[in-house]
């Protein structure tokens, strides 16, 4: 009987042991995972900041060569 329960509580600390592991590696994952997002979801937004920047620029200075030739009309 006392191997049995020595089985049975040898299986359940290789289990447990397991699990952590397990948990620990996929929570590490996942906050990778989640930092590669974030870095590019900021890098996207980056780059989308700087094309309105530069659309806002060209279409000011537009308007600014259309006024210049509306005067001159």
């Amino acid at each position: 009987m006392q191997d049995l329960e020595e089985f049975i509580n040898q299986d359940t600390e290789l289990t447990t042991k397991f699990l952590n592991n397990f948990e620990q590696k996929a929570t590490d994952e996942a906050n990778l995972f989640m930092d590669d997002i974030e870095k590019t979801m900021d890098n996207r937004f980056l780059h989308q900041d700087e094309k309105l920047n530069n659309m806002s620029r060209f279409i000011s200075k537009f308007q600014n060569t259309l006024k210049i030739f509306g005067k001159d009309v």
